[in-house]
């Protein structure tokens, strides 16, 4: 585990935005999810999880839900798969755990 981690970014045409981990970030979600249905909504792009983190994360939530529903609209739900990697990895250093380990355990 880091101590200090960099923030994570996600970028959609012009507009960034910085997600922040936490641990309040993941004690919060943790309680009103879980850890494994966290890691499966964010994988298959479920709309409330990946928005409570973006809630929870982000330095502009104005930008992110402008991102949110620039993609939803634009492309559908479905692409909201593509946000999965940069999600997991604010969650991944908000709990504390990493990366590289849980990408060796899903193979």
């Amino acid at each position: 585990m880091r101590l200090a981690s960099e923030p994570t970014l996600i970028s959609h045409g012009d507009h960034t935005v910085r997600l922040r981990p936490s641990l309040r970030v993941a004690y919060l979600l943790e309680r009103k999810y879980g850890l494994q249905r966290l890691y499966q909504g964010v994988s298959t792009g479920h709309c409330g999880i990946v928005l409570d983190i973006l809630k929870n994360t982000a330095d502009d939530y104005g930008i992110a839900l402008h991102i949110f529903d620039h993609m939803v609209v634009k492309y559908g739900v479905a692409s909201l798969v593509t946000l999965a990697e940069p999600l997991l990895d604010v969650l991944a250093d908000s709990f504390g755990i990493d990366p590289d380990y849980v990408a060796s355990t899903d193979q």
